[in-house]
């Protein structure tokens, strides 16, 4: 009997030995310690392995594990992690505690790599998911707007889908490359904007947004903005202006395990919010005569009600103003926006389905757009050594009433818009039955009803983001990343003007095709050794390929035989013409990140890139950065309901800028049309001659990179248990070696040369206050105050040169750049009465007298503020 025991005993050991090594799950609930209610989104991670899961919306968890010496780490943002050893339970409960001094709240950094936000020596600004759709945007930037301090945002105007331009920290390259690198889930992609039409001030312009306005603020996690030269050095010479970091979000499990499904709509309306200061108490005309035929100047009689003949319809009226009758054309523009999304997540994996749909007329007449968003993300653990992640989205856009911008192409400004004797309500309609465009001012100028309405700017947009990621654990603490990444943009346009269109009788179109493709790749180690109990080591190295192609295929064509058939075969002259360009950029990079008692750290990044639109002799070029943080309330042991945490930090850091494409040789290229200002009405082949053209720059084989170098000091201060939280931040940062195309004497045949030339220097003072005014039960309000003052300065420019010019306008407005200032606004002011101060007059007729040419002062605001209020019901 005794025998038979002994061999059931040794037969059930083996049984839980061999359970043990199949592996065994091990589930539970977490809570808050606060109120005990579950929370979701906890990592639940395996210690020493990259193996793990999240807490459900309840949350609840599960997470298979193989020995009983197994630890869990429990960690989330806001709360303190920890750890619990398995050995034989099968059922872990825990609670979280909240950190109030936020010690363990982990950010998105260069390339992707997660890190405590303790750890950092630089500056980093977030945005989470809830504060971006709180007022759905259609453009996202508009969403950072008061959100990040040293952050400017200009948006343009009301027209439908137009871009936003965003600088981080002032303006520091002469040649206008100040735009931050956008980075989606570890891959950079296109924020490029593809003007419509000449693309110039002249011909005109149709502004059909930026690419970065395409990324959809429901499927978004959080936005981190990398600010100083340590945070972006990593990347290298495309993050010179700084990186804005987008994560989008990841599945997660439903109540009590299984799908989760989110639906939510939002409708917006908007109107214009601001009209020019126009005058009501003079007439259009000129001369003090009143002329119906006035389309831009209101020189005529004081307006006192004598019988006139009405502008357009020409009947006997008594004159008056019609105050606001530009708001007689606007329209109340519309906003709806539907998401739909479908996740799950266990321990082995997780998706998240998106579909959103934005639909928006403008105030324009006949504008609208209509964009639809299909996003998956889905992430697999195929074994404890080796996971992936996959995501892709598709977003397609079609608009058309795109307004006009320029001096010769028609457009909705030229008629009438300043005459404050014109009632807009006399344009309609605009069109007769035969076609024919009717009540305009003049037989010279167009119905701004027709230019909306049958001038379309038509566009179809495609474009696809994807990324694939595989990550491979071959022994503990080193994970081996590989990640591809691919921006594919198909870009249609149809710009049309109907036949019987003034200034273009005969009608034309252009049909353009864009594309932009971009593909990146990232193989990257990171190995976390500890060196000692005191001492951890974080070592990452990678290799970088980076890929940008730009093509534009136009067939222009004047003259059409039908109108609204918009073919060449319709045309009597079209003219096909293409662009092209490609560049390469090759780069290493390391970093590493030494931690004292996790209250020290120091981190060392260098990064070396090999550019294909530089010189052989100077394509190859490293940029350095260290930087410090130092958590003075854990080293000095400093505690207390005040003072609560504290932060100081430095860094020190280089990155720059290559040159754009096909700067270094000169060019010489067909072309199917000769063009002037005013157009020569002549196409290639001409008389069986083909048509070349030359550059207009000389080029320049001497080449090197701008090198931008930062130094930055920062304090980090949470107060009263962190109901108050205080960020001050100092930076200086010169840049030299600017690429510029410099103005030279048209004597030369040419008119530009291309030079490393002079240096920008930037300083600037960054604060940060977020508090909790108000904590009171189920009440909350937090408020969240930031300001900003950079200066850019332009240090020097090339010898011998007193200004150079950066962009001009009509009027002689020029933005210059002079050294020992700011940006400049150029230009001439009138001549003034000593006395008095105001304008003198021309007696002749009655205008302004033109004075010297003169700077009206720096074109950069003297700071910037935001103030954010946020009201909770819990």
């Amino acid at each position: 009997m005794k025998k038979n025991l002994l061999v059931c005993f040794i037969l059930c050991s083996a049984l839980i030995t061999e359970s043990w090594a199949q592996g065994r799950t091990v589930s539970g609930k977490i809570v808050s310690q606060d109120d005990g209610e579950g929370l979701p989104g906890v990592n639940v991670v395996l210690k020493g392995t990259t193996s793990g899961t999240v807490s459900d919306i309840d949350g609840m968890y599960k997470i298979d594990v193989e020995t009983e010496d197994a630890v869990l780490l429990f960690s989330s943002i806001g709360f303190l992690s920890q750890e619990r050893i398995v050995g034989t339970k099968s059922v872990i409960d825990l609670e979280m505690a909240a950190d109030v001094q936020q010690l363990s709240e982990v950010v998105v950094t260069a390339i992707g790599i997660e890190r405590e936000a303790r750890e950092l020596g630089y500056a980093i600004s977030g945005v989470k998911a809830a504060d971006l759709v709180v007022a759905r945007e259609t453009n996202i930037i508009n969403s950072l707007q008061g959100k990040v301090t040293g952050v400017s945002i200009t948006q343009s105007s009301g027209n439908l889908g137009g871009s936003t331009k965003i600088t981080v920290r002032g303006v520091s390259s002469l040649s206008g490359r100040n735009n931050p690198l956008w980075v989606v889930d570890g891959v950079p992609i296109n924020n490029q904007q593809n003007q419509g039409g000449d693309a110039n001030r002249i011909t005109g312009n149709r502004d059909f947004a930026n690419g970065a306005a395409i990324i959809n603020p429901d499927d978004v996690e959080s936005i981190n903005v990398l600010k100083g030269a340590s945070a972006t050095a990593l990347y290298g010479s495309r993050a010179a202006a700084g990186v804005i970091v987008v994560t989008t979000k990841r599945g997660k499990a439903g109540p009590g395990g299984g799908p989760s499904v989110s639906i939510n709509s939002s409708v917006r309306f908007d109107n214009i919010f601001k009209s020019p200061d126009y005058q009501n108490q003079y007439a259009g005309g000129d001369f003090m005569k009143y002329d119906s035929s006035a389309t831009s100047q209101n020189f005529g009689p004081r307006i006192v009600g004598q019988p006139v003949n009405k502008s357009i319809t020409h009947d006997p009226v008594a004159l008056q103003a019609f105050p606001g009758n530009e708001d007689d054309f606007y329209e109340t523009g519309t906003t709806l926006i539907n998401n739909f999304a479908i996740s799950d997540a266990d321990e082995r994996s997780d998706y998240r389905l998106s579909l959103t749909s934005l639909n928006q007329t403008g105030i324009l007449p006949g504008a609208q757009l209509d964009r639809l968003t299909a996003s998956f993300n889905a992430g697999f653990k195929h074994s404890d050594k080796l996971k992936s992640r996959f995501t892709a989205q598709y977003i397609r856009t079609v608009s058309e009433g795109t307004g006009v911008a320029g001096a010769n192409d028609p457009n909705i400004i030229g008629p009438a818009f300043f005459v404050r004797t014109t009632d807009f309500r006399d344009y309609l309609p605009w069109i007769d039955e035969s076609g024919n465009q009717i009540n305009t001012v003049t037989n010279d100028d167009n119905n701004p009803y027709w230019i909306q309405n049958e001038n379309k700017n038509d566009r179809e947009d495609d474009r696809f983001l994807g990324n694939f990621e595989l990550t491979f654990t071959p022994i503990e603490n080193l994970n081996i990343t590989s990640r591809v990444g691919y921006d594919f943009d198909v870009d249609e346009r149809l710009i049309t003007n109907r036949v019987g269109t003034r200034q273009v009788l005969t009608g034309d179109f252009e049909n353009a095709v864009i594309q932009r493709r971009q593909l990146n790749i990232d193989i990257l180690g990171h190995y976390q050794l500890k060196l000692t109990d005191d001492l951890d080591l974080s070592i990452l190295g990678g290799w970088n390929f980076n890929r940008r192609v730009f093509s534009r295929e136009v067939i222009a064509s004047t003259d059409q035989s039908i109108p609204e058939l918009f073919l060449p075969s319709n045309s009597l002259v079209s003219n096909p013409d293409r662009d092209f360009s490609e560049q390469k950029l090759f780069g290493a990079y390391g970093e590493a990140v030494l931690s004292y008692r996790d209250w020290l750290t120091l981190t060392l990044t260098g990064r070396n890139d090999w550019s294909s639109t530089l010189p052989l002799g100077s394509n190859s070029y490293f940029y350095p950065s260290i930087s410090a943080a130092w958590v003075f309330t854990d080293a000095l042991g400093i505690s207390g309901n005040f003072l609560s945490y504290g932060k100081l930090r430095a860094s020190w850091a280089q990155v720059g800028n290559d040159a754009g494409p096909y700067l270094l040789d000169f060019t010489f290229l067909p072309r199917t049309v000769a063009s002037g200002q005013y157009g020569l009405d002549l196409s290639f082949p001409y008389d069986g001659r083909l048509g070349f053209r030359k550059t207009n720059t000389i080029p320049n084989q001497e080449l090197i990179p701008e090198e931008q170098t930062t130094i930055e000091f920062g304090l980090d201060l949470q107060l009263w248990d962190g109901r108050v939280g205080l960020d001050i931040a100092y930076f200086n940062s010169k840049n030299k070696n600017q690429i510029l195309q410099t103005p030279i004497p048209e004597s030369t045949g040419f008119g530009f040369r291309t030079l490393n030339v002079g240096q920008v220097s930037q300083e600037g003072i960054e604060i940060a206050l977020d508090a909790d005014i108000i904590d009171a039960g189920d009440f909350r309000w937090n408020a969240i105050v930031n300001f900003s003052h950079v200066e850019s300065t332009v240090d020097e420019l090339i010898e011998g040169t007193e200004r150079i010019v950066i962009a001009s306008a009509f009027s002689s407005v020029q933005l210059v750049a002079v050294p020992g200032k700011e940006f400049q606004l150029f230009g001439f002011d009138y001549q003034r009465d000593e006395a008095t101060g105001r304008p003198l007059i021309d007696p002749t007729n009655g205008r302004r007298i033109p004075g010297e040419a003169k700077t009206f002062g720096s074109v950069f605001p003297d700071y910037t503020m935001g103030l954010i209020n946020t009201f909770l019901l819990l």
